[in-house]
C-alpha cells in the first residue's frame, strides 16, 4: 500500500489557493482510496466454504424455505406436497452440483499427472 501511495503524483508545492487545496485534498483521497483496493482482497475463501455452491443452489434452498414457511402456515395437503417436491428438486441440484465440482476436480488432478 506504501509503494501505490508513494508511486501517486502529490504536490509537495506550497499550498496557497482555496483551489490548490482542494485539488491536492482531492489527489490524496484519490491515492489513499487506489492504495486500498490494490491491497485489500475482495474475498477469503473460508476453510468451510464448497466450491460447488452456485446461484442456483442457493436458489433452491431459498425457494424451499419459502415453500416450508408457506407450509407451516396453511397446513394443507397441497402445501406439504409443493414443499416435498421443491425439497426433492434442491436435493437433485446440490447433488448435480457436487457431482459436477468433483469431476472437475478429478480431471484437474489427472492433467497435472502429479496425483497419482
Amino acid at each position: 500500500m506504501l509503494e501505490t501511495l508513494e508511486q501517486s503524483i502529490i504536490n509537495k508545492d506550497e499550498l496557497l489557493t482555496k483551489k490548490q487545496i482542494d485539488t491536492q485534498v482531492y489527489m490524496i483521497t484519490r491515492a489513499v482510496t487506489n492504495a486500498i483496493k490494490r491491497s485489500t482482497p475482495w474475498s477469503r475463501t473460508s476453510s468451510r466454504s464448497n466450491e460447488y455452491w452456485s446461484q442456483e443452489c442457493s436458489e433452491a434452498v431459498k425457494d424451499t424455505r419459502a415453500k416450508y414457511y408457506e407450509l407451516l402456515r396453511t397446513r394443507t395437503t397441497e402445501a406439504e406436497e409443493t414443499h416435498k417436491e421443491a425439497r426433492r428438486l434442491k436435493v437433485g441440484i446440490i447433488r448435480k452440483a457436487k457431482a459436477a465440482s468433483f469431476r472437475k476436480k478429478i480431471e484437474e488432478v489427472a492433467k497435472d499427472n502429479k496425483g497419482a
